[in-house]
């Protein structure tokens, strides 16, 4: 039986070479068999697939988003890297990789939909990725309504990765970033509960901003269960009628 895991994260070498810093997203230590040695060492993540019969997977990329590491034309270009590299991997190893999600400046609406029409057009994606929030602001902001409106004309699956803020009351600066010691509050406020949170709290804005209803065909994908919302589905439900009252 084939097994598509459809949400998989990768880190290829042409991206991590023009990445400022990129060495540090990826592990030092040689022949550990972790994650996140896997996101770059392929060796490491074929011996990972191999222990899985029919396993394959469709990959996107891993943090940091292109938009939080430089400005609207250097994010283009981390981007058309990053989705040259992904097509290639797909290309290289059709029976690991059997599609990649696209990877999109989204501080660049208009680069944006120039370079997921390539994407999609010329090498053949089957989806997008995009982060919970996209420069700490919410999904269902007007800017990034071209978007959606592009996506509901594909109707091709997007991918949420959750996102923690760099501002404001949710602001949360992850350890290897902050250059500093992990301290429990600093784990426990991170990935276990943090980006749960911002994965519930991006689903939220797209229904109760208008996003869904207004584009009927969009295909959302959401890490880790959906966050919150499936445990708390009778007091969203709440909500959704009171603000439609």
């Amino acid at each position: 039986m084939l097994k598509i895991d459809a949400f998989n994260h990768v880190l290829p070498d042409r991206f991590l070479k023009a990445l400022p810093g990129g060495s540090r997203y990826v592990p030092s230590t040689p022949g550990s068999e972790g994650d996140r040695l896997a996101l770059h060492d392929l060796d490491t993540r074929f011996r990972i697939m191999d222990r899985f019969d029919g396993y394959v997977q469709i990959i996107c990329m891993a943090e940091p988003p292109v938009e939080d590491v430089g400005d609207g034309s250097a994010a283009n270009e981390l981007a058309k890297i990053a989705n040259d590299s992904m097509a290639e991997l797909v290309a290289k190893y059709p029976d690991r990789f059997i599609a990649a999600a696209v990877c999109l400046p989204m501080n660049d609406m208009d680069a944006a939909l120039t370079e997921l029409d390539r994407a999609v057009r010329d090498l053949k994606f089957k989806g997008v990725q995009i982060s919970s929030t996209i420069l700490d602001k919410p999904l269902d902001s007007p800017e990034f309504g071209p978007f959606f409106a592009k996506m509901n004309e594909y109707s091709l699956p997007i991918l949420i990765h959750p996102r923690h803020r760099r501002s404001g009351d949710r602001a949360y600066a992850p350890y290897e970033e902050s250059g500093q010691a992990m301290r429990s509050a600093e784990i426990l406020g991170g990935w276990p509960f943090n980006w749960a949170y911002e994965t519930t709290l991006a689903m939220g804005s797209l229904v109760m901003g208008g996003v869904l209803n207004k584009y009927r065909n969009l295909k959302i994908l959401t890490h880790h269960l959906g966050g919150l919302t499936p445990y708390q589905a009778v007091r969203i439900k709440r909500v959704e009628l009171a603000l439609n009252a």
